[in-house]
C-alpha cells in the first residue's frame, strides 16, 4: 500500500516538473506598444540667415557710381561694379550681343578710350529682398554719335557690396545731334528778369543786337534766335517749367529761345564798365549796357542755345532736368539725391564760363 502511495507521489512530481519545463520553453508574449522605445528625432538643421534686403539708397549709390565712372573715363572704378557671375545683353539698331563677365568688360573697355557722356532718366527701382530690378532710359554719346533707349539691370549683393549681376539694353536708337532726351541735365541761370535754361552749344551767333542780361557774378549777352530753330528746341516753346527752392515750388513758362554768351569778366574789366577805373583828372564814365553786351558777345569763345523762361520767385535756379511733362529746375544744392553725384558733375561741364582778363 505504501509503495503504491509513493509511486503516486513520484508520478505527480514528474508531471509538475514536466509542466514547469513546458512553461519555461514557451515563447514570451510580444511587448505592448507602450513598452516599445521611440527613437529620438534627428537634430534640426541650423537655420541659415537670410541675406539682408537691399536698400533703395544703396542701389541709387551704385547707379551713381556706374554713371560717374563712365563720365570720368575711369575704367578702374567701373569694372569692380560687376558681379563675378554676370550676364550682359548689348543691342544696337541691327544686332544683339550676349556677353559674360570678362567679354563684357573687354567690350566696354574699348569705349573708355575716348570721352563719353552717359545719362539715366526715368529711373525705376523694384526691391525684392536681396535683389533689385533697375529700369531707366539711358542716353549715351561720344563724339558726334548719340543713342538712347530703355535699359534693365539686376543688382545683387556680393561679398558685402552691391554689384550688377545683369545688364540689358532693351532697345537703342540713334539721336539726332542737338536733340534733347527726357531727363537731360542742363544748366539753368536765374537773372533779375528771367531764367535761362542752357540747351546746347552752337556756332550760330544768333540775330539782332546782343542784350545785356544782369545776373550774379556773371555777364550774359543774349541775342534773338536765328530763323532756323532745331525741332527739338522749338517744341519747348510754351511749356511749363517747375522751379524749386528751399521749401517752395513755383511754375513759369518758356516764352522764347535765344543765343547766349556767358563771361565771368576780370574784376578790372568790371570796374572799367562801372566807371570805377579812373583818376582824379578823368570823369567817371559808366559803360552803357548795350556796349557791355557787345563786348561780352565778342569776348566769349562759345555761344549756347537757351530757353528763356519767366523769372524765378522761389530761389536761384542753377540746374534743369527735362521730365515727361515739362523741364524741371532745381537749385544746385537742392538737386534730389536720387539723381546722384554723377549727374551733378555733368552739370559743371554744360556751360564754360570764360574768365576774360
Amino acid at each position: 500500500m505504501r509503495s503504491v502511495r509513493a509511486l503516486c507521489v513520484l508520478s505527480s512530481l514528474a508531471i509538475s516538473l514536466t509542466a514547469c519545463g513546458d512553461r519555461e520553453a514557451a515563447p514570451s508574449a510580444p511587448p505592448s506598444a507602450a513598452e516599445v522605445p521611440v527613437p529620438a528625432p534627428p537634430p534640426a538643421p541650423s537655420a541659415v540667415p537670410s541675406p539682408p534686403a537691399l536698400a533703395r539708397a544703396d542701389v541709387d549709390a551704385l547707379l551713381a557710381s556706374w554713371l560717374d565712372s563712365q563720365n570720368r573715363g575711369d575704367f578702374a572704378a567701373y569694372a569692380p561694379l560687376y558681379a563675378a557671375r554676370f550676364e550682359g545683353v548689348r543691342r544696337t539698331e541691327r544686332e544683339t550681343f550676349r556677353l559674360d563677365h570678362d567679354s563684357w568688360l573687354e567690350d566696354r573697355q574699348r569705349l573708355f578710350g575716348r570721352p563719353m557722356q552717359v545719362g539715366a532718366s526715368d529711373v525705376e527701382v523694384v526691391l525684392s529682398g536681396a535683389t533689385a530690378i533697375v529700369r531707366f532710359t539711358q542716353r549715351w554719346s561720344s563724339g558726334q554719335y548719340s543713342e538712347e533707349g530703355p535699359k534693365r539691370m539686376v543688382v545683387v549683393r556680393e561679398a558685402g557690396a552691391l554689384r550688377i549681376a545683369s545688364e540689358e539694353m532693351i532697345a537703342a536708337h540713334a539721336v539726332a545731334p542737338g536733340a534733347l532726351a527726357l531727363g537731360s541735365l542742363l544748366s539753368a541761370l536765374s537773372t533779375r528778369a528771367s531764367t535761362l535754361i542752357v540747351l546746347g552749344a552752337t556756332e550760330d551767333p544768333g540775330q539782332g543786337a546782343p542784350r545785356d542780361i544782369p545776373a550774379e557774378r556773371i555777364r550774359i549777352a543774349l541775342r534773338d534766335a536765328p530763323a532756323s530753330i532745331p525741332p527739338a528746341f522749338a517744341g519747348l516753346l510754351g511749356r511749363q517749367v517747375q522751379l524749386a527752392s528751399a521749401g517752395d515750388v513755383c511754375t513759369t513758362t518758356i516764352g522764347s529761345l535765344g543765343i547766349a554768351a556767358f563771361v565771368v569778366p576780370h574784376f578790372g574789366t568790371e570796374q572799367q564798365w562801372q566807371g570805377e577805373d579812373f583818376d582824379d583828372s578823368t570823369p567817371a564814365v559808366v559803360t552803357p549796357a548795350a556796349q557791355i553786351a557787345r563786348e561780352v558777345d565778342a569776348m566769349a569763345e562759345h555761344h549756347y542755345w537757351v530757353a528763356v523762361a519767366g523769372p524765378s520767385t522761389c530761389g536761384l535756379a542753377q540746374a534743369a532736368v527735362l521730365g515727361e511733362r515739362a523741364p524741371v529746375v532745381w537749385p544746385l544744392r537742392e538737386i534730389p539725391e536720387t539723381l546722384g553725384p554723377a549727374l551733378v558733375g555733368m552739370l559743371a561741364g554744360t556751360v564754360r564760363h570764360e574768365l576774360i582778363g
